[in-house]
């Protein structure tokens, strides 16, 4: 079964009430990365000399194929504060999903990649709702 299968049989599965409120249609084809592996990034830094704070990046690297009906080939989950996060964002130029997760659901992240079967997905819809997620079965 396809992960695009797999996705509408999840949203039909759901009850109506818990649907939001947008069109059943995507505005742009969905960007669907089937998980083959991942690398961990940790890293440390300072902006400029006139910002001397330091900082850090805690991010995800996600590899693996994209469905028939996409074309993404990297996924990335960078986690942050509440403050630090972003809307989910799919740079067609590299074929690369980004998603912006709060820090205290790194732990679950994880288990999630444990999983033998996952997949990140990213949709947009008409009414400007952008949905990007990470999906696992154990």
């Amino acid at each position: 079964m396809s992960s695009d299968t797999i996705f509408e049989a999840i949203l039909k599965s759901l009850p109506e009430a818990a649907l939001p409120d947008i069109p059943n249609r995507f505005l742009a084809p969905r960007q669907i990365l089937i998980v083959e592996g991942y690398t961990m990034i940790s890293a440390g830094f300072q902006h400029s000399v006139q910002d001397p704070a330091s900082q850090s990046l805690f991010s995800l690297r996600l590899h693996g194929k994209p469905s028939p009906s996409s074309e993404v080939t990297t996924g990335y989950i960078h986690f942050a504060d509440r403050m630090g996060l972003k809307p989910p964002s799919w740079i067609a130029e590299r074929k690369e999903l980004n998603i912006w997760m709060d820090l205290r659901g790194m732990d679950h992240v994880l288990m999630q990649l444990g999983h033998p079967t996952r997949y990140m997905w990213r949709g947009e819809f008409a009414n400007g709702h952008v949905y990007a997620d990470l999906h696992s079965t154990p």
